[in-house]
């Protein structure tokens, strides 16, 4: 069907097909189904057929409710919401108005039902598509906000519309949350007064947000199987428990179903919405512009009264792949006009009608408002100073944070890894086909040049063994492992440092970070936090800390000094004492302690304090100012009295392969089981004779979460907890465990 609209257009519509190593069809822009089923770098092309979803007849003798769309303004001056809902009606046949009331009806706190009733305008049911519009004003003493995860409480309200006429009733609840979002695009001057860019960032209740989450794409590769509400709830329940406020719904995919938008509502996680358009261009033949104005109008009256949905992006890299000439467009005017007609003309225009609030952008990378200025395409849509920017680098070390852009608001960046070993044995019954460069493995990598990017990354800070050595393989694994997690933290942190900080170029005031990508569809080398049977790689348990409310940030500046940050996203003021300690390579026992007092003002940044590194070390003794990074490390602690109010973090000098670690011997000392409920957990206390970074604990087919994981141990014992819901006992579970390090990995990962 895709080749024979694509012979039929009167010109070629890029790309025709996708790069081979992508393994994917052909002429796939030509058809609204979703694209990445088709093939992408993560995923295999495994299109589907027919009917997913329940098939049913409906009869009824009156007009019945098909949705109803809510959208809350807070009205301040007199205390109060004003709740402006559109219902829309079945057309039915012999329906009339003169016999037909609305009644409206919102369960409010301390059980008190607002309850309006209305008669129904008399001329609605000429109405091709009949419409009741309203506006409600409701007490905001009786209800409570929708707050983000980490800033509150998620309130939800039925929102309970009932139609009442001669021939029947029929009634629709509709959840609602209260609260406001705000898209701050403000124009940022400089010292001369010259113009700087616009601010991009999210206001939700009046308070700031910094968006911290990831890009979620469909949870199955088959559409069906991605309606799953045991898995969606694990992958959601992943991004919470990750401190995560915010994913992006990804262009490639689809628009995901009621229950996902049931959950991101009830557990706090905004969602950026994209439309479904990815890196393609696409038709505007009538026919298809049609179909995409009835996708819009069906999408937007579904989903769009959910709380947790705060914007719309027309497309995922459109733009970008005009103005970037990815698929040799060579700036063809008809190129643009299409590219204008579908997402400008079509798709917003619609958007717009329906959701008189709605913050849309037209793509995403755009520079938001100033694209609107160009006309719809600006010449550089990943400008630092404008919107939002995708970052992928993998020429260069991803340990350094200098090598990262400083954007308004990073919405896509990402590293690729493999999946644990024992999870990669489930793909296969013939374990000669898990050996990196074989033809199966080689199969399931469909980004271009991937397995050598990654062997380039890995070289800046490990040293691989031979080739042709038996544990290559599964050290590859774990180094591709350790390699994303420490990056993409690393990038994370990067982006939170500067949420308050401007630069003398006009960048700066970051403030979102949504890295590439949380889940997986297959078993495969892919960009994902955690693999497709939901066992979370190292960079899972790493991400949790990058985004917790409270972080320290410890960067080494190309100018051979270290910057130390504070990053709160809290709404209170905080007071603590910030730690910072210096260890050598070979000894439990810090050589060096220095205490700050620091007072944090709520949701900002604030760098603390600089030092001159190697000639700090150098003073301590680790060395002399040649090698003196080579031999010691920091570590960063926020603390009230003694306990910690962020994640501890740390500062390698020098790329590891160049420092003096000692090889450290872990082992187990203790498992002991505390709780045998439904859930089981243990304590687990590990010993190590010498310092050791990146332990891993792998636990083979026994599920669960690890309270720590690949972590670093700076003291001879430490206790971590482990949770499952499997029946194991602490004997079986200790005889499962095994560990890794970055001088020593696991025959069994």
């Amino acid at each position: 069907m895709g080749k024979t609209l694509a012979n039929d257009s009167l010109y070629p519509i890029p790309p025709q097909c996708p790069p081979n190593d992508y393994r994917g069809e052909c002429h796939v822009n030509q058809l609204r189904k979703m694209q990445a089923s088709f093939s992408w770098d993560w995923g295999p092309a495994i299109a589907s057929m027919g009917i997913w979803r329940d098939v049913y007849l409906e009869g009824s003798n009156s007009s019945v409710i098909r949705y109803v769309v809510v959208e809350l303004i807070e009205d301040s001056a007199n205390d109060m919401w004003n709740v402006k809902s559109k219902t829309y009606l079945s057309k039915t046949r012999g329906a009339k108005a003169d016999d037909t009331k609305i009644i409206y009806r919102i369960e409010a706190d301390f059980h008190t039902n607002l309850i309006f009733v209305e008669d129904v305008n008399g001329t609605i049911f000429d109405l091709d598509e009949p419409v009741i519009e309203n506006t409600l004003q409701v007490p905001k003493n009786v209800v409570k906000r929708w707050w983000p995860n980490g800033y509150g409480e998620q309130n939800m309200y039925n929102f309970n519309v009932s139609i009442i006429s001669l021939g029947g009733n029929d009634t629709f609840i509709q959840r609602i949350g209260f609260r406001t979002v705000e898209l701050v695009q403000e124009e940022i001057k400089g010292s001369k007064q010259e113009k700087w860019g616009n601010t991009f960032y999210f206001k939700v209740n009046g308070i700031p947000i910094f968006a911290k989450g990831s890009n979620y794409i469909p949870s199955s590769i088959l559409p069906e199987k991605g309606q799953d509400k045991k898995l969606i709830d694990s992958i959601l329940q992943t991004a919470r428990d990750c401190n995560m406020n915010m994913l992006r719904v990804w262009g490639g995919g689809i628009y995901e179903s009621d229950y996902f938008y049931q959950r991101t509502d009830e557990l706090g996680i905004m969602v950026w919405q994209d439309f479904m358009f990815a890196c393609a261009l696409y038709p505007t033949r009538k026919e298809f512009l049609e179909n995409v104005r009835s996708e819009v109008n069906h999408q937007v009256k579904r989903i769009a009264s959910h709380p947790s949905i705060i914007l719309w992006a027309g497309n995922n890299e459109n733009e970008a792949a005009i103005t970037g000439n990815w698929y040799r467009s060579n700036g063809k005017q008809i190129y643009n006009d299409d590219y204008k007609k579908l997402y400008k003309q079509t798709i917003r225009t619609e958007f717009q009608k329906l959701l008189e609030g709605g913050i849309f952008l037209l793509s995403s990378p755009s520079n938001g408002i100033k694209t609107d200025e160009d006309g719809g395409i600006s010449k550089n849509p990943y400008d630092l100073r404008y919107g939002d920017d995708h970052t992928y680098i993998y020429a260069l070390d991803g340990f350094n944070p200098n090598i990262y852009p400083i954007p308004r608001f990073s919405s896509e960046y990402g590293f690729q890894s493999y999946p644990a070993y024992s999870s990669l044995k489930k793909s296969t019954s013939n374990e000669s086909n898990l050996v990196i460069g074989s033809g199966f493995l080689e199969g399931r990598q469909h980004h271009p040049l991937g397995d050598l990017e990654m062997t380039l990354l890995i070289s800046y800070q490990f040293q691989l063994p031979p080739r042709n050595s038996a544990n290559y393989t599964r050290v590859f694994i774990y180094y591709s492992q350790v390699y994303q997690a420490a990056a993409i933290k690393t990038e994370t942190e990067h982006y939170r440092k500067y949420r308050s900080i401007l630069n003398l170029d006009g960048t700066g005031l970051t403030m979102g970070a949504l890295y590439w990508q949380l889940n997986d569809v297959w078993l495969a080398p892919t960009w994902s936090g955690m693999d497709v049977s939901g066992k979370w790689k190292i960079l899972q348990y790493l991400i949790r800390d990058a985004f917790a409310p409270l972080i320290t940030v410890g960067q080494l500046t190309p100018y051979g000094s270290l910057d130390i940050t504070i990053v709160s996203d809290k709404t209170v003021l905080t007071d603590a004492t910030l730690s910072v300690e210096v260890f050598k390579w070979d000894s439990f026992t810090p050589i060096a302690k220095i205490e700050k007092n620091v007072s944090m003002e709520t949701t900002s940044s604030k760098t603390v304090m600089s030092m001159q590194t190697s000639e700090y070390l150098t003073e301590l003794g680790c060395g002399q100012l040649s090698n003196a990074a080579n031999n010691c490390f920091f570590t960063l602690n926020l603390l009230n009295g003694t306990t910690k109010l962020a994640p501890e973090n740390f500062v390698f000098p020098k790329p590891l392969h160049d420092s003096n670690l000692q090889t450290p011997k872990i082992e187990i000392t203790s498992v002991t089981t505390i709780s045998s409920d439904k859930e089981r957990r243990f304590k687990i206390v590990l010993k190590t004779s010498q310092i050791a970074l990146f332990i891993w604990l792998e636990c083979g087919e026994v599920t669960g979460k690890f309270s720590e994981n690949g972590f670093h141990q700076i003291t001879s014992t430490k206790t971590i907890y482990f949770e499952t819901d499997g029946d194991i006992s602490s004997e079986e579970l200790r005889k499962t465990i095994a560990i890794s390090n970055i001088l020593s990995v696991s025959e069994m990962y």
